[in-house]
Formats: C-alpha cells, sequence, structure tokens
C-alpha cells in the first residue's frame, strides 16, 4: 500500500509484547502454560512481575530452574485442562534425542490434571494476568481456556500458539471470553504451507479504554505511522 522500509521487526513475540507493555497494557502476573526449557520472550518484557508455570514434563525441570533463577515464579508440575483430576502424559521427539513434545493421552506417564481457575484461585499472586499457552495436543489449548472460565474477567491478555487447522474454533473460544485479536507473531510454515503462529488477544474494553492500544483512525490517519511487514 504504502511502500516503506520495515524497521519496526514487529515479527517477535517478545516485541509485540513489549510494544503492549510500553502502552499501558496491565499485567500484574504472567500465566505460562507449557514453559517447556524457558519462555525467553516473557522473561525478557516481564522480568519484574512473578510468574506461574506449568510444565509438567520432568525433564524440563532443571532448565527452567536454570532459566528462573533470577525471576520471582511458582512452578506447577501438572498439566493443565478443563477438569481437576488424573491423567496420563505421553511425549516424543522430532530429532530423536531429548523430549521436545509432550501431550495428554489416555497412556503414559501418570500426571496430575487441573483446571486453570482452580490453581491460580488459591495463588496469591495478583492479577490482571497475562496468560500464555503452548501446550501440545489438538484440543488441549480449548481445553484450557475451557478450565479458565472463573479467571478470565482478571485477564488483561492472551498469548497462544495457533495452528492452522485449529485457529478459527479457538480463536472464537477467546473472543467469547471477551478478547479480540491484537496482533499475529512468529508465523511458521511447512513445505511453504503455513501451519502455525502466535495470536495476542487483549481485552476488550481494555481497548476501548487505552487508544495507545488501537490507534488507528481514518479521521486522523497518519501515513508516516503505516508500514507493512511485506515492504
Amino acid at each position: 500500500m504504502f511502500q516503506k522500509p520495515n524497521k519496526h521487526k514487529r515479527l517477535k513475540q517478545a516485541a509485540s509484547l513489549r510494544t503492549a507493555r510500553e502502552r499501558g497494557l496491565a499485567v500484574g502476573s504472567v500465566i505460562d502454560v507449557g514453559v517447556q526449557r524457558g519462555t525467553s520472550a516473557l522473561i525478557e518484557v516481564f522480568p519484574d512481575k512473578p510468574h506461574l508455570l506449568f510444565e509438567p514434563v520432568a525433564e524440563f525441570l532443571p532448565d527452567i530452574a536454570r532459566a528462573y533463577r533470577h525471576i520471582d515464579h511458582d512452578l506447577f508440575e501438572l498439566a493443565l485442562s478443563d477438569v481437576d483430576g488424573e491423567g496420563f502424559l505421553q511425549s516424543g521427539s522430532h530429532s530423536g534425542g531429548g523430549v521436545t513434545h509432550a501431550w495428554v493421552s489416555s497412556r503414559g506417564t501418570p500426571i496430575r490434571l487441573a483446571r486453570l481457575d482452580t490453581i491460580v484461585g488459591s495463588s496469591s499472586r495478583a492479577g490482571p494476568y497475562l496468560l500464555k499457552i503452548d501446550v501440545d495436543g489438538a484440543d488441549a489449548p480449548a481445553k484450557i481456556i475451557d478450565g479458565a472460565v472463573a479467571i478470565m474477567p482478571s485477564v488483561s491478555c492472551i498469548v497462544s500458539e495457533m495452528v492452522a487447522e485449529r485457529f478459527l474454533d479457538l480463536a472464537g473460544r477467546i473472543e467469547r471470553h471477551g478478547f479480540v485479536l491484537w496482533d499475529i507473531v512468529e508465523g511458521s510454515y511447512y513445505d511453504d504451507v503455513f501451519y502455525q503462529c502466535d495470536a495476542v488477544f487483549i481485552r476488550r474494553d481494555l481497548i476501548a479504554a487505552n487508544p495507545g492500544l488501537k490507534p488507528f483512525s481514518m479521521a486522523s490517519f497518519d501515513q508516516r505511522k503505516w508500514w507493512s511487514s511485506c515492504d
């Protein structure tokens, strides 16, 4: 549309969240579901906030301890779902080395399952919460959202990995809790076909109250503020 060099580098999760924070997005605590060995973007942008970390794979725990040694955090060695109970965890590797992905299944290693609103409801960590979801399993992200209903009014931002075939369903579930899509970053492709990305959602009422989070206006359009990732 308007040819201009893209110097903003807004295609990374950290850059997107830094912009949101600088423009007034309130975050009291970070909820990180699917930490694996550590979420560098959340550590970088919110080093001064407590992190509630959810990771059921024991192999990742030593790396988590190192990554968060300077971060105030609580670690929960369980898998989040839409029920409180027991389940099983299967894991695998794309390269034949250590664990690269794990998912709740009907068999495998016994693990505790919990609803997010059960855990956060008994926590002393204060909101507003930034909720990040990056987990394996086709229906796992939807179950996590469904298990967080009671705390959704206290969530200001959701960052979720979105696989193409489930994008619309998951986005719809999040939108029904009062959120709107704010950014899409870190798109991934397989054989030149879109596979997944990270999507950032912010509460609709927070955007309405803060013009800095949604500055576009036809009445005051400034061409100098326009840029495209294709430039």
